[in-house]
């Protein structure tokens, strides 16, 4: 997140707009997306300034179970 808000400061920096924000995330990348969301919205509730302010986050197919994920992943890499 702080990384995205370093972004966010240097566009604004270099004069380059955009009108929206949004977060795209496949399998366990839908899961950081999702993390990613929350993290925005608690910021914006607590008035942090270095706020991103994603327009919309589209999740496609995270992990229902992460630790059930984590072990189908370590068994096929054995």
């Amino acid at each position: 997140y702080h990384g995205l808000s370093k972004i966010k400061q240097k566009l604004a920096e270099q004069g380059r707009h955009y009108s929206r924000v949004s977060l795209v995330g496949y399998s366990h990348g839908a899961l950081v997306a999702a993390f990613l969301e929350a993290a925005d919205q608690h910021s914006r509730a607590m008035n942090f300034s270095n706020t991103i302010s994603f327009d919309s986050a589209l999740l496609i197919n995270p992990p229902v179970d992460l630790l059930h994920a984590i072990r189908s992943i370590d068994t096929r890499n054995k």
